[in-house]
């Protein structure tokens, strides 16, 4: 990754901005992965009191491969 500053202060900001719109996850889990040269990444949100993930994003995957990680790793998270 390229340590310049504006380049960091850029995907701080697209993280910021996330809490407020987290519909714009997979955007910057784009942007991360392009800066870190990553080829995918994805996050999740669990919340253990409700049993549940709250907020699954991902970045350079297919739809039916997240859906694959999700029925087969979900029970242990």
């Amino acid at each position: 990754m390229d340590p310049s500053s504006s380049i960091v202060s850029d995907l701080i900001g697209a993280i910021y901005e996330c809490a407020h719109d987290p519909s714009g996850w997979p955007i910057a889990l784009g942007r991360l992965s392009r800066a870190l040269n990553f080829r995918f990444a994805r996050m999740d949100e669990s919340n253990p009191a409700l049993d549940e993930l709250q907020i699954t994003a991902a970045y350079g995957l297919t739809p039916d491969w997240v859906q694959r990680m999700e029925d087969r790793h979900a029970p242990d998270i």
